[in-house]
């Protein structure tokens, strides 16, 4: 008699119990999705709030600009090389660059006299929207960096950019060569699932790729292609 009661019950009530279940199923859909795109944006913030990126700007495309781009960069890399590996935090390379600001300055505008040019140069810090990129084993999930940015002459050129802190060490132009020390740079600034999401590239563990998937795809919500820093030659 009881079965037979409950079959009444839901055949008189079944409307309202299928538009519960519905209401609940949008619900858990709506609640995972919002977790996804927290956890997208926490672990996004986590990695940039370690990391300090660097992109020269060139007065324009030409090849002589480009070529100044190159040689203002290989300068101003090799004069924060000496220091940065003695940062610990980001916040301390930051201090260092603070400090060493001016020198900076010279370094890049020295490079560019030398190599007859007379283009004015600006360097400064800059919060900075950076698409998904590759650094060999490495990627690093698009969304908002703190960079260090040098802008030479109009600075119309493609845009070319690295990890600058923690020191990547590139060993070649394309930035796909990184030296062992890069990476345990990496490892120390980064917390365990953060490096475990950017080295995911080259694992064999199938979550931390997940993992990475859901953080890329929310940061392309996220931010269009058009808010993304001029677009890079590397």
């Amino acid at each position: 008699m009881e079965n037979i009661s409950i079959i009444k019950l839901f055949r008189r009530e079944k409307k309202y119990i299928v538009c519960s279940l519905v209401i609940g199923f949008i619900i858990a859909c709506l609640f995972s999705l919002y977790n996804s795109y927290t956890y997208s944006k926490n672990i996004q913030k986590g990695i940039a709030d370690n990391v300090v990126r660097f992109h020269v700007l060139p007065n324009s495309n030409s090849p002589s600009d480009i070529m100044l781009k190159y040689k203002v960069r290989d300068a101003v890399l090799e004069y924060t090389n000496e220091f940065s590996s003695e940062c610990n935090t980001r916040n301390e390379f930051i201090n260092k660059i603070n400090e060493n600001i001016e020198n900076i300055k010279t370094i890049a505008k020295n490079t560019l006299v030398e190599n007859n040019s007379d283009y004015d140069v600006d360097i400064f810090f800059s919060n900075d929207v950076f698409p998904y990129k590759e650094y060999g084993k490495v990627a690093f999930p698009a969304g908002e960096y703190l960079g260090l940015r040098i802008e030479i002459g109009q600075a119309e050129g493609n845009n070319w950019w690295c990890v600058m802190f923690p020191s990547m060490c590139f060993t070649d132009e394309s930035c796909t060569d990184i030296k062992n020390e890069g990476i345990y740079n990496l490892e120390n600034c980064l917390d365990y699932e953060e490096y475990e999401i950017v080295t995911s590239k080259n694992s064999d563990n199938i979550a931390p790729k997940m993992k990475f998937k859901v953080v890329e795809l929310w940061q392309e919500v996220r931010f269009g292609e058009d808010k993304f820093v001029t677009n890079s030659d590397k």
